[in-house]
């Protein structure tokens, strides 16, 4: 609206188990946001839960106001010299912040499998692309068929995967889309 209020409402196009999983962990982590199970330092970073429809993987929340995407801002302020480096530096702090949470906040909602205990999708990547996404952009397919080209790459994920341990709140799914810049 006009007055910078309004809702953004996610609704995943095609019901894949990963996408269904994502929303749902998403909604878990705005509520728990709301009812003040994350700290005031995290819970500022996120706005706010209005409502979340498990059947039809429907998620509403409060628009942030004077924002857009850092994919938008990028491509806006590209042409000024070390225009990003400030946003750079505030994405790491908030990154930081989101990965400084042990996981002992998401005990029940692990127990119930919205939080799995298992290494990120990412690792698994070069072995499951194509059915991991099925529907996956241009861009996303030369990631993949880089990390299959390149020498030893494909081994040290899989190094890692097998060493990975969970420790703290991960985002899951960082991407420049997901995060946005507030001109307040």
């Amino acid at each position: 609206r006009r007055d910078g209020t309004g809702l953004f409402i996610k609704q995943i196009p095609l019901a894949a188990a990963e996408t269904m999983q994502s929303v749902q962990r998403e909604a878990t982590l705005y509520t728990f946001a709301q009812n003040n199970v994350v700290d005031a330092q995290l819970k500022a970073l996120m706005p706010l839960i209005r409502h979340y429809d498990k059947t039809r993987h429907l998620l509403a929340v409060d628009l942030v106001e004077n924002s857009q995407s850092l994919t938008f801002y990028q491509m806006r302020v590209s042409a000024a010299s070390g225009a990003m480096d400030d946003i750079a530096a505030q994405l790491g702090t908030l990154l930081s912040t989101c990965h400084g949470h042990a996981p002992d906040i998401l005990g029940e909602a692990t127990r119930q499998g919205i939080f799995p205990a298992q290494p990120p999708w990412i690792l698994s990547f070069s072995d499951f692309g194509e059915t991991m996404m099925p529907n996956m952009s241009g861009g996303a397919k030369s990631v993949l068929a880089a990390v299959r080209q390149e020498p030893g790459l494909k081994e040290q994920m899989a190094l890692l995967k097998a060493e990975w341990q969970r420790s703290s709140l991960i985002h899951g799914d960082l991407k420049w889309e997901n995060f946005l810049v507030s001109q307040k």
